[in-house]
């Protein structure tokens, strides 16, 4: 039930005091999580359960863990892990939740939520490959036209770079455009 992450040790100490008995002892903590999922969830992320899964490789209950928190940070932190039990629905899900405009994730528009949005890409791009990435990181800019801190911040996923972006067209730019009449650049010359 640890909630810091310093608490987390107490895996290892645990996994120490319990010696040859760890393997039941492990699964009766699994057990009493998945029975017990709002108790192990309450209040947010879990980080000694979290250490626990990711160390014994339990993808089925770490699957469990994350369809019952309601804490998408939990999702972003164990996303490798429970992708490996059925990709496809952890893409789904991933999906739903970032290309929905009303959700939290979108909420703010400020530099806290763009780097959030930006890790999300990040670890989506780890776990699933840059295709995905790519197609969600360009769906959230189109969602989102105005807001410039996070097209930058997408821009890299997108397979664009800020240099090889358009430059804005300025009244100067246009002012010099003859409209492709030859004729006056004979006269010109």
């Amino acid at each position: 039930m640890a909630r810091t992450l310093p608490e987390a040790v107490y895996v290892q100490r645990l996994r120490q005091v319990s010696g040859e008995h760890w393997q039941e002892d492990r699964d009766a903590i699994v057990d009493f999580a998945s029975r017990h999922s709002l108790e192990i969830s309450y209040g947010g992320n879990n980080p000694a359960y979290e250490r626990l899964l990711r160390e014994e490789h339990l993808h089925q209950a770490a699957a469990i863990y994350c369809r019952h928190n309601a804490n998408p940070r939990v999702l972003l932190n164990l996303l490798d892990l429970v992708a490996q039990t059925d990709p496809e629905r952890w893409k789904d899900r991933v999906r739903t939740m970032l290309l929905q405009p009303d959700s939290e994730f979108y909420r703010v528009n400020n530099d806290a939520s763009v780097r959030y949005v930006a890790a999300w890409i990040s670890r989506i791009e780890t776990v699933f490959g840059e295709e995905i990435a790519h197609e969600l990181a360009t769906q959230i800019v189109c969602m989102f036209p105005q807001r410039e801190w996070l097209h930058r911040q997408l821009l890299p996923y997108c397979g664009v770079t800020e240099s090889e972006q358009e430059p804005e067209t300025t009244d100067e730019d246009t002012d010099d455009y003859d409209g492709g009449n030859e004729e006056s650049n004979e006269q010109e010359q």
